[in-house]
């Protein structure tokens, strides 16, 4: 059976301007997307120090280590100190999953898992997904010719590419095209080797339901060549002209892409991705086979003389709620909280993604994010992913979905707050 694939549904993630051009949307839905959903985030006052991984808490007793997991053997869920029901929240009102992570009195880091029984409920990524595309790509660079993300492909430098997708503006050589150069990155990594590091070649996943086959649009970023240059060093740097050369890409509704499409991943699979960049350093027994820190210091904070990355991943619905739950503190007092409590040196790598879907005739968001709070108070380090969908599959039911998506993480950060 074939299927028609809905303009919109290959447009992951909807800028100002388009949803202006598709939907003159209420002041109020116009005002929240503006200031919350679209709004760049604010930057941490003190990036003194440009870690890759939190400063985090003793809690002798708390979770497991990646030696008892056994993370590197298939099985690894059967194995880890989770509570799947820690969050009583109706599946209805959204997917949430929470990674904490501390360390022993011997600073060795422990993690545990709290979910809403929601954990294996595959979903459609949206643009969250840019993330495991940028890794693909850095990763397959550093296997060719070792070459990762301070350098150029053609005359664009890497880090700007990776800030532009994030940021959905400008950065340097990059345009802001953010669909078209993650999916280049896709192009690059190939879609058999980003499912792969789901499953054999990295996170050890047993769902074979989670699989990486799509694309984010029919534009993809073009090189000024087709390589990667770094100083005197040339690697080539070969990518799918189209994405349905690929020969393991699948269209939107493929016939066993079911209604998730053809990307389908879950909160684990999200956030065990992220959890584990964040501890590249930190905990060997998880780190990416082929990244280097500097790669992923690019992917978090951009370039050393700049800030860039996952740091401006656009919207402020994760730091609202931090602050309302934690200080019950206004949106307008985030950014001051955070610094205050922190000295400045909280962090939030983020990235968000939302549309409406047609096929499943609902508006979503998801949200895939780090966060460091070293307060004075005591320590917080935790990895999140979360969806949410609201019936009816119009621009203005993204932005219900986005507040739909800021009640959820206020009801979960005040749950893992006791």
């Amino acid at each position: 059976m074939k299927y028609l694939l809905p303009l919109f549904l290959a447009i992951p993630l909807l800028l100002a301007q388009e949803l202006h051009a598709q939907e003159e949307l209420p002041p109020v839905d116009k005002a929240y997307m503006d200031t919350v959903m679209l709004a760049m985030p604010p930057i941490p006052s003190d990036l003194s120090e440009r870690n890759i991984s939190c400063a985090l808490p003793t809690k002798q007793g708390f979770g497991k280590s990646a030696e008892q997991i056994e993370y590197h053997k298939t099985g690894w869920l059967e194995r880890l100190d989770a509570q799947w029901d820690y969050f009583d929240i109706d599946p209805k009102d959204g997917r949430v999953l929470v990674i904490e992570t501390a360390q022993d009195i011997n600073g060795v880091p422990h993690y545990k898992y709290f979910a809403n029984l929601t954990h294996t409920q595959v979903y459609e990524p949206w643009s969250s997904s840019k993330v495991m595309a940028i890794t693909g790509a850095l990763s397959q660079m550093r296997a060719k010719g070792n070459i990762g993300a301070t350098a150029s492909a053609g005359n664009t430098a890497v880090a700007d590419l990776i800030t532009s997708v994030h940021s959905y503006q400008k950065e340097g050589g990059a345009d802001g095209n953010s669909n078209a150069i993650a999916t280049y990155f896709v192009n690059l990594a190939t879609r058999g080797y980003l499912t792969e590091l789901f499953h054999e070649k990295w996170l050890k996943l047993d769902d074979s339901r989670i699989h990486f086959s799509g694309a984010y649009a029919n534009e993809v970023f073009t090189p000024s060549d087709p390589n990667w240059h770094l100083g005197d060093k040339t690697v080539a740097a070969p990518y799918y002209i189209k994405a349905s050369d690929d020969p393991d890409y699948q269209t939107y509704r493929c016939e066993s892409c079911g209604l998730t499409g053809n990307k389908p991943m879950t909160t684990l699979a999200q956030a065990e991705w992220l959890k584990r960049l964040s501890m590249h350093q930190r905990d060997s027994a998880t780190a990416h086979p082929n990244l280097t820190a500097q790669d992923i210091e690019v992917l978090f904070y951009g370039l050393p003389e700049s800030i860039g990355g996952m740091s401006k991943g656009i919207g402020v619905s994760l730091h609202q709620a931090l602050a309302h739950v934690f200080a019950d503190k206004q949106a307008s007092e985030a950014l001051g909280w955070l610094d205050s409590s922190t000295d400045g040196k909280w962090r939030i790598w983020q990235k968000i993604g939302w549309g409406p879907s047609e096929t499943r005739g609902q508006s979503e968001q998801v949200l895939l994010a780090q966060v460091c709070l070293p307060s004075k108070t005591g320590q917080r380090a935790f990895t999140i992913a979360a969806q949410v969908g609201v019936e009816g599959a119009t621009q203005s039911n993204v932005v219900n979905a986005g507040r739909k998506l800021e009640s959820l993480l206020i009801r979960t950060l005040s749950k893992l707050k006791e």
